[in-house]
C-alpha cells in the first residue's frame, strides 16, 4: 500500500503530461493503456506501439512502429530492460 501511494502521483502526472504534450501536438486526445513504472521511465502503450518517458516528465518516446500490435510492456527487475508482448510473427509473442 505504501508503494502504491508513492507511485500514484507519478502515473497520474506523466498521464497528465503526456495528454497534454499530444493535445498540443495534435489537437486529439490520446488514450493511453498499460502504464508499468521503473525507478526512471514510465512505459505505456498507446496505437498498438509501446512508448517511454522519463518518470518525472518530459516527451514520451515511441520505441516500437510495426503494423503488428505490441502491448504488454514490463520492465525487467533491475529498470535495464523493456519487454513486451507483439504480434510481428503472426501471433502474440514476448
Amino acid at each position: 500500500m505504501n508503494t502504491l501511494r508513492r507511485v500514484w502521483p507519478a502515473v497520474f502526472l506523466m498521464g497528465l503530461l503526456l495528454t497534454g504534450s499530444a493535445q498540443a501536438q495534435d489537437g486529439g486526445t490520446r488514450l493511453l493503456r498499460e502504464p508499468t513504472l521503473s525507478a526512471t521511465h514510465i512505459a505505456f502503450t498507446y496505437g498498438g506501439d509501446v512508448w517511454i518517458a522519463g518518470r518525472n516528465g518530459g516527451e514520451a518516446v515511441r520505441l516500437t512502429s510495426t503494423p503488428a500490435i505490441e502491448s504488454s510492456p514490463q520492465f525487467s527487475p533491475d529498470g535495464q530492460w523493456l519487454a513486451f508482448t507483439s504480434t510481428r510473427s503472426g501471433m502474440p509473442q514476448v
